[in-house]
């Protein structure tokens, strides 16, 4: 039989589940009360009804409260999946004051933990959820190469050219003379690009011209 959780701790889990937890300001002695709770036969009687959630909140009050031990204990005993990423583009997953991890988990309904050395820990009961959130991360932090066609899309032009957004996030720069046919652009238009360069700004330089030349010199070959 499932343990029932007393309804005010209940409650405090409930905020702690929905990233709330700071706003709520629990001490660390009511956390305390999140501790005494705990317990071996808890977590299998969780694991056994699948009530992944609950456990994940669990885990995240005992990490917040300084119990590294004790939240990996639970975390290791999640379903989920891992991935190890440069520890230099953590910061691109989880984004200005968490908003990119935070969009990533509303929109694939998994919860995810990403760590200074570069692994991020994907769980949910749900394994659809899991690599929903695995591929949104793998197009955050894939790093467009020179050299490589992309079939990307116009999301802004200005006088001199139109900014093509060529995998999720990444944006390069199709000046107007190494466009096809400038005059007849559109913002929404899907073009192919050959990225050129990556200048000392990051700022990506694209060609549509060098792509079309390519392209047909692959189909010409025998």
């Amino acid at each position: 039989m499932k343990k029932q959780l007393a309804p005010s701790l209940q409650k405090k889990i409930e905020l702690l589940d929905s990233n709330r937890f700071r706003e709520f300001h629990l001490s660390l002695r009511e956390l305390e009360s999140v501790k005494d709770e705990l317990n071996v036969l808890q977590i299998a009687s969780c694991i056994h009804n699948e009530d992944f959630y609950l456990l994940y909140a669990y885990a995240s009050a005992l990490k917040w409260a300084g119990r590294e031990k004790e939240s990996a204990f639970i975390f290791d005993r999640l379903p989920g999946s891992q991935m190890n990423v440069p520890p230099t583009l953590t910061g691109l997953i989880v984004g200005k004051k968490g908003r990119t991890v935070q969009g990533i988990e509303k929109a694939t309904g998994a919860r995810i933990q990403v760590e200074p050395d570069g692994l991020v820990k994907i769980f949910s009961p749900n394994r659809s959820a899991i690599e929903a959130a695995k591929k949104r991360i793998e197009e955050l932090i894939t790093l467009p190469e020179i050299g490589e066609i992309y079939e990307g899309k116009i999301t802004r032009i200005r006088d001199l050219g139109a900014y093509v957004k060529i995998i999720p996030g990444k944006e390069g720069f199709l000046h107007r003379s190494r466009a096809l046919s400038w005059d007849e652009l559109n913002v929404g238009d899907h073009v192919k690009v050959k990225l050129l360069e990556i200048d000392l700004f990051d700022n990506l330089q694209l060609s549509e011209k060098a792509a079309r030349r390519e392209l047909d010199k692959t189909a010409a070959t025998p």
